[in-house]
């Protein structure tokens, strides 16, 4: 004894919150790469808005990006989950490790009287930062032996290594304006 509609009810609701976490998720990255390329990070073709102030290019790419994520998808789903979650994985592990590179630049480069301000006492330190980098570098290695995740590494390593050429590149490195807000931002908290 069931409801006869209930498949098609649970169908009705998974769809509409797929379609509304894509449309949030096309929503937040035309918004995203508006304020890159306001800030001299993104190509200026994505500053461009219409009189109601949609950023069109930076919506109409990502919408591009998302087709060709469906289509992958459904050329090679197995191949592109895996890929996918790789990726991320990469991402994440990268993230902690710059996080943890700054932690240990930025203390080190602290007086011994700003030290002993520090509010946030991190146990064991730096033991307990090189140990959580060494383990981060472990993940990676081991990624690179595993034939279906190797790919993530090398892509990713890629990736990096290009943001950085450009940074140097195109002279973003070079932006004292950009450099003296940031670091009004960072002083004044």
């Amino acid at each position: 004894m069931g409801i006869p509609s209930a498949a098609g009810i649970i169908n009705f609701v998974v769809i509409t919150a797929a379609l509304s976490s894509c449309n949030s998720g096309i929503f937040s990255t035309g918004r995203m790469l508006l304020n890159l390329s306001e800030q001299g990070h993104a190509l200026a073709v994505f500053k461009k808005i219409n009189k109601r102030g949609i950023p069109v290019p930076a919506i109409t790419f990502s919408v591009i990006m998302l087709l060709i994520g469906v289509a992958l998808n459904y050329l090679a789903p197995r191949e592109v989950f895996v890929w996918l979650s790789a990726v991320s994985t990469f991402a994440s592990i990268w993230t902690w490790i710059i996080i943890l590179f700054s932690q240990l630049r930025f203390r080190a480069g602290l007086s011994a009287q700003d030290k002993a301000k520090t509010l946030l006492l991190v146990p064991l330190y730096p033991l307990s930062s090189i140990l959580a980098l060494l383990f981060m570098f472990g993940v990676l290695i081991i990624m690179l032996m595993q034939p279906e995740l190797r790919g993530a590494v090398v892509v990713g390593l890629g990736w990096i290594g290009m943001l950085t050429l450009f940074y140097y590149l195109f002279g973003y490195n070079r932006q004292p304006a950009l450099h003296r807000e940031i670091t009004q931002r960072a002083s004044s908290h």
